[in-house]
């Protein structure tokens, strides 16, 4: 496709961003002091990635309400694409004491417990993403590459036979590799080749 197509198709997009975006500034604007309203306003922000402004919005919305588990939540995965690490690792940790039943702050705590270097912290982490929502291919797919790596590897691949079969193409994509080397399954280059289609 050439540039002005390829602009052409994102632009009712962009400017649905931008009507929205503007309607979250306006709700702040007239209640300044409801929680509710900024963090709302920051997950518009941190959807098109204005990171700086979603995490001044998460802080506002957090000092009107300490306790906010989604405001903690939101907090983490600001931090998380800041690629703060440790303290995003704080805040999500503040989300799951506030609410143990935020799947989406055990399943990004777990992503950066990885990037701190604790892979059994993350492991269970993502352990725990699944015992809450059985029904997250991504989480199956993160486990099996962590399972991997701790040399896990017939229940790595399992997991990642589920995440494929779930749609995520990168566990498509390596269980393919799993059956052409037979790592945690037996090797079967028929079914590498059948799992690198539906990957492509």
């Amino acid at each position: 496709h050439d540039r002005q197509g390829i602009s052409e198709l994102l632009l009712p997009a962009h400017e649905d961003a931008v009507i929205t975006l503007r309607s979250l500034r306006d709700a702040v604007r007239l209640s300044p002091g409801r929680a509710d309203d900024r963090l709302k306003l920051a997950q518009g922000l941190y959807r098109i990635g204005d990171l700086d402004a979603a995490l001044d919005e998460c802080r506002a919305a957090l000092t009107l309400e300490p306790g906010n588990a989604d405001a903690h939540l939101q907090l983490g995965i600001v931090l998380t694409a800041k690629q703060d690490w440790r303290t995003a690792a704080s805040a999500l940790n503040e989300s799951i004491r506030l609410n143990r039943e935020l799947t989406h702050a055990h399943y990004t705590l777990g992503s950066v417990l990885y990037s701190l270097g604790n892979v059994k912290a993350a492991i269970q982490s993502y352990r725990r993403t699944l015992e809450l929502q059985p029904d997250f291919p991504d989480a199956r797919y993160r486990l099996a590459l962590l399972l991997k790596l701790s040399n896990r590897e017939q229940e790595a691949a399992a997991l990642m036979a589920e995440a494929a079969r779930g749609g995520v193409p990168q566990a498509q994509y390596f269980l393919g590799n799993a059956y052409k080397n037979g790592q945690g399954v037996e090797k079967s280059l028929g079914l590498a080749i059948f799992w690198w289609a539906q990957a492509s």
